[in-house]
């Protein structure tokens, strides 16, 4: 019997760390807050934009 959750077909398991400049991440922050959503959710949905 295994335990904890089951894993996700699409799981969100790669961490990166990145350093931006304080304009960038003020930036990042309007952006977050006009789109209602937290800066990890922000950062994934701007790169999605552009790689696709």
């Amino acid at each position: 019997m295994s335990r904890g959750r089951k894993k996700m077909e699409n799981s969100k398991s790669e961490l990166i760390h990145v350093r931006i400049s304080e304009e960038l991440s003020s930036a990042l922050e309007s952006f977050c807050t006009a789109s209602n959503v937290k800066k990890s959710e922000g950062v994934r949905l701007i790169l999605e934009s552009i790689l696709k």
